[in-house]
């Protein structure tokens, strides 16, 4: 009896994922314009399309793979693949990057309170961010057209990476960062302490 309970909620939930999408495809046939549609796709060059969408396979598997270890391993990769993107597809569909809340409260079946899961989201976008400024600041020195454009990305880059190696893998000695590696994530649980 549980077993069919618990098939009939996969299969509704299946129908009304496939209902939402078929609304959203007719609405987005009403809105935009047909002949527009066909003229963009007509420019794109086909070529391009399989080497992007290989790219962006491996790019959600490394950010998933990435994540799980960030877990500590307590979810299996494919578990950490789905959540990730369908925390990707709320934040398309929501402002304020809601997905990333959502995937907060996704991890809460696999035995994760939100306060646990949270920060591990949060040291995610983190590393996000510092990428985005290292790739800022190497093509920066070459937009502004220094001669020197190498040695300018390593100068500003080289500390920032340093940085970021320093917090994520301290010292045994320092005892200070984050400590992915063999120490525990601090949780955000209200009324637990981030420092000792």
């Amino acid at each position: 009896m549980m077993t069919k309970v618990k098939v009939n909620k996969v299969q509704l939930r299946l129908v009304f994922g496939i209902m939402i999408s078929i609304a959203a495809l007719a609405v987005l046939i009403w809105i935009v314009d047909g002949k527009q549609v066909l003229s963009a796709l007509k420019q794109v060059n086909l070529i391009w399309i399989a080497p992007v969408l290989v790219l962006l396979f491996v790019s959600l598997m490394t950010r998933a793979a990435a994540w799980r270890i960030i877990l500590k391993n307590r979810i299996s990769f494919g578990k950490s693949f789905l959540i990730l993107n369908a925390g990707y597809f709320v934040n398309t569909i929501f402002p304020f990057r809601i997905g990333e809340v959502a995937r907060g409260f996704m991890l809460i079946p696999s035995g994760f309170t939100f306060w646990e899961a949270f920060p591990t989201i949060l040291l995610e976008r983190m590393f996000d961010i510092v990428f985005a400024v290292c790739l800022f600041l190497t093509g920066l020195t070459f937009v502004l057209n220094f001669s020197q454009g190498i040695v300018y990305a390593s100068v500003l880059g080289g500390p920032g990476s340093a940085g970021i190696w320093n917090f994520v893998f301290p010292g045994k000695e320092s005892g200070s960062g984050i400590g992915m590696v063999g120490e525990d994530i601090p949780s955000l649980a209200p009324g637990s302490r981030l420092v000792d």
